[in-house]
């Protein structure tokens, strides 16, 4: 069975529409409904917790309890989280870190409750991982065609946000630097063009479409579909000038490299193959109006890229892995080692302040982030998570949707360790994704399948 395939189980089906519409609200990190202090809880969350809650309740009925749909390393992950609020109040008492320390965590807890509902929704045998991806996959276009509108806008003079509706934190909006004093003000500033689509960062979009532009590809029908959500993801690609384009590139060439040693395996795959011919002419298309629209863009990318190398006006030109970004991760290693137990989980900014002022916001890697809140154990038990639902899925006899499911998770754990992107909401689908389907080939060699 393909990605693609609707997964049926005990549980009924949750509604197609509902599938679909969650799936297109975990394509942002920008709308949200409601706020945790001061944390902004995307509209996926929302979605997802009452989906979750009717899954809870026809899991009562069919009598699975309520970790049916959780892996256990996921349990561990998130029970460690859990008990590092005792550490924080330890610590906040002792006054080896800020007293407001212990609420940050509660705050993150909340949030985190929030992703194990959409991790249920995405791994239970109810949810039509087609119409899941449906969903990202015209997540993707729009994601493409906002971008496109602030390109648009700042060649113009102007900008384009969504930054006057939904303020956050880290959300930056590219303007040129005459119209400055017009943004709004505590918004981030970019001087050059930087697509961002619905997301709040460049590499947040840019990692999304990691782990999931592939897998809506392979997943969608329609050679149209699958070219708008292809084109889409490379215009973003070519426009970001983001080292996680390369990762992406890379995980589009070895799922080619696969594909081959693999062979076909069903007449869809073979339909699939016709397609590559078309595909790859619409894509070369795109990629040449790009550069027509945008004669700047190779010569910008030259620019981009030495002055990331020589570490030069890093904040307003590119959020890469600069100088700069890798001397944030070496500090955080260091304040690291002052906590072998951590300081609590989702007090990484204010543990960085504490030790540092302003200076040092983030430590730009997930694996040092956990490092700091949970200490080396919270880094393990990550590495047990990553591990779980990925090397089921990479197996020698793998499908090419299964294969391609694996290849995103380890592609997005490089991306967070490299990045330090957190576990946003379609993180925790991802990993709900691989959860759901690792059951069902659970299931079949147990029928003998």
């Amino acid at each position: 069975m393909s990605l693609s395939t609707p997964a049926r189980g005990a549980l009924p089906a949750l509604p197609g529409w509902a599938v679909f519409f969650f799936g297109l609200s975990l394509t942002t990190n920008v709308v949200y409904l409601f706020k945790v202090g001061n944390t902004a809880v995307p509209i996926g969350y929302v979605v997802a917790l009452p989906l979750a809650a009717v899954l809870l309740y026809a899991g009562r009925r069919e009598g699975d309890g309520l970790d049916a749909g959780i892996d256990r390393s996921v349990w561990l992950f998130c029970g460690l989280a859990a008990t590092s609020l005792f550490v924080s109040l330890v610590l906040a008492i002792a006054g080896a870190i800020p007293g407001d320390a212990p609420l940050a965590v509660l705050r993150g807890l909340a949030v985190l409750f929030c992703g194990l509902a959409v991790y249920m929704v995405c791994a239970s045998p109810g949810t039509d991982a087609s119409r899941l991806l449906a969903g990202i996959g015209l997540g993707i276009v729009l994601n493409g065609v906002f971008s496109f509108a602030a390109q648009r806008a700042f060649d113009s003079g102007s900008y384009f946000s969504l930054y006057s509706l939904f303020p956050q934190e880290s959300f930056a909006i590219c303007a040129p630097w005459e119209i400055w004093g017009q943004l709004p003000p505590g918004s981030g500033r970019l001087t050059t063009f930087r697509p961002q689509g619905l997301f709040l960062e460049t590499s947040h979009l840019m990692v999304f479409l990691v782990c999931f532009a592939p897998l809506a590809f392979l997943a969608l029908r329609g050679t149209l579909v699958r070219c708008a959500v292809a084109a889409a993801s490379l215009y973003c690609a070519v426009s970001s000038l983001s080292p996680n384009a390369l990762f992406l590139l890379a995980e589009v060439a070895i799922l080619f490299a696969a594909n081959g040693r693999r062979g076909i395996a069903c007449r869809r795959e073979v339909r699939l193959r016709h397609a590559t011919i078309l595909v790859s002419a619409s894509l070369a298309f795109c990629l040449l109006l790009i550069l027509a629209m945008n004669p700047g863009i190779v010569i910008r990318a030259f620019d981009l890229l030495f002055k990331g190398i020589s570490d030069i006006n890093v904040s307003k030109t590119t959020d890469d892995g600069t100088l700069e970004r890798y001397t944030a991760m070496l500090q955080g290693l260091e304040v690291a080692f002052h906590y072998p137990f951590g300081t609590g989980w989702n007090t990484e900014s204010q543990i960085l302040q504490f030790w540092f002022g302003s200076a040092v916001p983030a430590s730009h890697s997930y694996a040092v982030r956990l490092a700091i809140e949970l200490g080396l154990a919270g880094v393990f038990a990550y590495a047990y998570v990553m591990y779980r639902h990925a090397a089921p899925l990479l197996g020698e006899r793998s499908r090419r949707g299964d294969f391609a499911l694996g290849l995103a998770v380890v592609f997005l754990c490089i991306c967070q360790v490299t990045n330090g992107t957190p576990f946003l909401p379609w993180v925790w689908a991802l990993l709900g994704l691989a959860r759901g389907r690792k059951e069902q080939l659970g299931r079949r060699c147990v029928d003998g399948e």
